[in-house]
């Protein structure tokens, strides 16, 4: 995956991403990627079944639910989160 982004040498395994709360983050805003092995307030169990499957260049991507996203913010503490709370409940 990494690959596709030009970072396909950087030393990363697959174990890396079994570790919990492992963050990676490659690139610069705007065109930085974070990937992360958990989020606050939700497990990935939960946020499997919940997610929203849509196609993009004919692959079928998932993102997080709704509800999930929203419990994720609401845990975060981050008053830009409890503002996207309030926009996410207004428009999803």
């Amino acid at each position: 995956m990494f690959q596709d982004f030009g970072f396909g040498d950087i030393g990363l395994v697959r174990e890396d991403f079994l570790e919990p709360d492992f963050v990676v983050e490659i690139g610069r805003e705007p065109r930085k990627i974070q990937v992360l092995t958990g989020i606050d307030g939700v497990l990935f169990e939960e946020c499997d079944q919940g997610k929203v499957l849509k196609e993009i260049d004919g692959k079928l991507v998932p993102f997080i639910g709704k509800a999930d996203l929203i419990r994720n913010k609401i845990a975060s503490g981050r008053a830009k989160d409890q503002i996207d709370v309030q926009e996410l409940e207004k428009i999803l």
